[in-house]
Parts: C-alpha cells; structure tokens; sequence
C-alpha cells in the first residue's frame, strides 16, 4: 500500500491543542487515531492556529464574545524541521511540528503541523498562522495554498512521488495542484487522490475571485488551475474533483445530495465513525472492560451489549450523568437535577442545525416536561463571528437559560470543546439533533452518544437515517421532506416527547429503557472509526497505484 498523505485544515486531537472548530477536524482527529490502530501507512498535513477558533464567553444580553489568547506551538509539538514553499510574493519559510498519535499496538501516525510565523516571511503571510477560519478571503487562500504547497512538499520528501493523496474537503484541492506542478501527470494523480467532501450545499464549497488567485497563488500554479477548472471564479470542491479519481461522502444521504454538486461525478459513500477509545467516559469504559474484553481493540465486541448485568449498567450511566450534573451545576448554577430526563444538545450553532428549534413552542415544550416529570436541557456549540443567524440562535438559547427553573431546567455550557463533548454525549439520557433535511453531512455527535448506551432522538438525515430502528435504539421524528418545516418538525418533537419518551422514562421498570440503551451501544458498533478507516483502506487507498 502506498503510504497516505492525509490533507486537513484542521485537526482535533486533544482540547487543549486549538487547532479544530468542529466536526470536520474532530472527524480528521478520529480518522488519525483508527490509521494508528490499524497500523495503515498515514501522515496527516495542517496548519498550526496560534489564536484556534476562539474561547467562548457571553455578555449579559446574551451576545457571544469570543477571545484569542495565543499558544505558541512549541509549547504543545514537537519541532522537526522547516521547508520551503514558493507564493506570488515569492519563497516562504515554513516551521514544521509534529505530534506523534500512537494507536492501540506499536504502530503510530505523525500529524504535521505547518506555520509560517517566522519574522523572514511577510505579515500577511505570517498572519496566516494566527487564526482558524478567520480574516478574510485573502488569508484563507493563503491558509489553502500552505496547506497544498506543505502537503505535497512534505509527500516527496519522504517517499518522493510514491505515496497518495487523501483530500479532507475542498481546502486541501491546492496540493494536488502543487503535485502536477511538480511533474505528476494527471493520470497519475488521478489515480492517487481521494477527495472526501462533507458540504452538501453549494454555498458551503469556497470559491475565490480570478483577480485574488492571481495576486496570491504562484504562477507555476496559475496555469494548471486553468487548465483544470477555467480562469473564473475558482471553486475549490470542483478543483479538488477535477484532481480525484474518486469522491465519497461521509453518510449515504450526504453523497446522493452532494452528487449534483459535481455534474459527470458519482458520489459514493463511507459513513463517518467515532473512535471509540477516546469518546467513551470513563464509568461506560470501566463497564465495558469488566463485561466486554477487548472492545478496546476490537469495538465490534459492543455487538454484545446484551450481555451487560443490569445493575452494572445502571450504575455506569448513574456516574456518567452524576458527573455532567455537577459539573453543569458547578459551572452554570442551573440547579439540575439527577432523576430528571436530561437533553443533550452540542454542535456548531448555525441556521440549518436548528438549536432553539425546541422552543418554538414553549407552552407544548412545558406540556412535555410535564409528562415527563420534569425536562432538563444541555445546550453547548460556537457560532462563526460572522454568522448572525447563529449569534441570534445563541442569544436565544442564554434568555432561555435565564428562565430556568421549575418543570423545565436549560443550561448552556460555554466554550465547548472534545472534553466538554465526551462530558455531554456520556453524561445526558438523550441526544437530540434536529437539523433541516438533507443537509447534515453525518452527525458525529450522535454516534458518540450511542457508544456510550444514549439512544438518540433525532430527525432522519445524516447517519441517523442509517442507524435508526426506531422505538428500539432511539427515536426518529418530524417528516422525510427535505426543506424548513420548522412548526411541523416542533410539533412532531413534542408528540415524540409525551406520547413516546414519557412513558418508558416514567415506568416503574426500566426494563424497556435499559433494553434502548444497549440497543444503542449495539448500533455503535457499527459506526466507529476503526469501521471507517478500513472502508477507506480495502476500497480506496490499497487500490493506489
């Protein structure tokens, strides 16, 4: 197998490191730690973000501030090095790290981190290091062409042109361009490049103008971008395409939507997964150890959830949820309480994932609290700076929290983050997710619930449309048309909620509940990321020639 250079604009390795926003560099992150598990060939390129997405705070009207202290990456990785790279302003310095990801036997995979913040670079160069997915288009082209021109440099130095290329989305469509640059022909490249696009709207794909391409990119490269896609406004999906002898979604639903996006081009698909290691708290690893060995190396072992004692289980998500309610109490003095049903919430807040879409109702919303004896609410998520849709999402979501109390309870954890998404998805008796249809590529989150025995309460897209059996590992709601229906989907959300959740959470026997939460876990099994990186390795990468 040639060895893989795995192409991401950002990473998400540990909460600390802040170099992801969401779910595209969590995804990266969990890809990373499965290449390593299974001992496949993989080196993963990005950038190093000094300032990362932004530490969360809110004012008093509920407005979002984010700040950016700056972490210098030698206080984090491990230097190894620098390279050169050429730009229309002329050669680049660039610093290389590294983080070494070791997997579950002797084998590892080095992340390499890319930074141009050296004082022989220009300042507009260097500030490319500064934030993630911040400024304006001129820097994210520069971010894109680091990312390209670092990707392929790094490739040939170690295995000069024997290795091949794994395109997280369109940032990465640069490198290989860079690669024909250097002397790959297109039919080489071809059958090298796996472009893996999660964007399944049009909008979401980034485009620049001629006018800054030509003032940014080198113009080695100007000449084979044309060749490739035309001299107009540069769409970087279809430039990634262009370069891909095969594109795939990350759910089944996300390739059949993302399909007309690339006219001539068949999608196909491999479901996103978790890596089951890192996501699972400690109470549910604990249980797992002690009654399913070797789920650790082998997740396929959480088939047999069945087999987990009652009291044992009982006991594993009394702590996982113990732990939540105290932190939440801590740092929100939200006065939850433990025996009350506890919502999950946590994604990147923006127009079509709907976060306040359960208030649309609040009268129905307390009715359903009602039946259940009480309904507690864990929200959680950032929005881009630039996304008024999703700040006002967020201001709605605090005036919420200040109402809290009685039979409904809602708290908002600030500046989410991996820790704070292992906490949630481990610790809450529900995971609801109710984006607008078909536009959630995959839906990670939700999988990492089902790990850890949280049945899932979601609208049918993304992987729930393949996880789903409904009324046995969670539920599904709200119709199967794609489009807005934010009244119907509500409406639908709190039927589910009185007519479907309160009489199994208000039973005297858990039985029914206890036999959803190892249904859920039994799902989970099929959704990791050790799955997932095998489906990329026996159908795409030991094909590379």
């Amino acid at each position: 197998m040639l060895p893989i250079i795995y192409c991401t604009a950002e990473i998400g390795l540990d909460s600390g490191l802040p170099t992801y926003s969401g779910g595209l560099g969590v995804l990266a992150g969990d890809h990373v730690r499965s290449a390593a598990d299974l001992g496949v060939p993989l080196t993963a390129v990005t950038l190093y973000y000094r300032q990362g997405y932004g530490q969360q705070r809110f004012d008093a009207a509920g407005n979002q501030h984010l700040d950016f202290p700056v972490t210098e990456p030698t206080e984090l990785l491990e230097a190894v090095g620098e390279l050169q790279i050429e730009s229309a302003d002329g050669a680049l310095l660039v610093n290389v790290f590294r983080r070494r990801v070791r997997g579950s036997g002797d084998a590892y995979v080095d992340v390499l981190f890319l930074d141009l913040d050296r004082p022989e670079n220009p300042p507009d160069w260097r500030a490319v290091n500064a934030r993630l997915y911040g400024g304006g288009e001129a820097l994210r082209l520069r971010q894109e062409l680091l990312l390209g021109l670092g990707a392929i440099a790094i490739g040939r130095e170690a295995h000069g042109d024997d290795f091949q290329l794994h395109l997280n989305e369109g940032h990465c469509a640069l490198a290989p361009v860079a690669w024909r640059a250097a002397g790959m022909p297109e039919s080489g490249l071809r059958s090298r490049t796996l472009f893996t696009t999660h964007t399944p709207v049009a909008a979401g794909h980034d485009r620049f103008e001629p006018a800054l391409v030509n003032r940014i990119v080198p113009p080695t490269l100007l000449g084979i971008i044309a060749d490739a896609v035309g001299s107009s406004t540069l769409n970087m999906s279809h430039l990634a395409a262009h370069f891909a002898g095969a594109i795939n979604g990350v759910s089944q639903t996300n390739a059949m939507v993302a399909e007309p996006l690339f006219p001539g081009r068949q999608i196909a698909a491999v479901t996103n997964g978790v890596h089951h290691r890192s996501w699972c708290v400690a109470a549910m690893a604990h249980l797992f150890d002690r009654y399913l060995a070797g789920w650790r190396q082998d997740p396929t072992r959480l088939a047999a959830a069945d087999q987990l004692p009652d009291d044992a289980l009982d006991a594993a998500r009394d702590a996982a949820k113990a732990d939540l309610i105290e932190y939440t109490n801590a740092r929100c003095r939200a006065a939850l309480r433990p025996d009350r049903l506890t919502l999950g919430f946590a994604r990147r807040m923006t127009a079509y994932k709907r976060g306040d879409l359960l208030f649309h109702d609040r009268d129905r919303l307390l009715e359903a609290a009602e039946s259940l004896g009480g309904l507690q609410l864990i929200f959680a998520g950032k929005s881009h700076l630039m996304d008024t849709e999703g700040q006002a999402i967020l201001r709605n979501l605090q005036g919420e929290a200040k109402r809290s109390g009685g039979l409904l309870r809602v708290a908002f954890l600030p500046d989410y983050s991996l820790w704070h998404g292992r906490l949630l998805t481990g610790g809450v008796d529900l995971w609801l997710n109710n984006p607008v249809r078909p536009l959630e590529a995959s839906g990670t989150s939700g999988m990492k619930a089902s790990l850890q025995g949280v049945p899932n309460l979601s609208i049918l897209d993304g992987w729930w449309v393949e996880g789903c059996d409904d009324g046995v590992n969670g539920f599904a709601f709200g119709g199967a048309e794609s489009g807005r229906d934010d009244p119907g989907d509500a409406a639908a959300l709190y039927r589910t909620l009185r007519d479907r959740v309160a009489p199994l959470w208000t039973a005297n026997d858990r039985g029914a509940w206890r036999a959803m939460q190892c249904a859920a876990i039994r799902t989970a099994a099929q959704f990791t990321a050790q799955r997932m990186v095998s489906e990329y390795r026996d159908r795409y990468y030991a094909n590379a020639r």
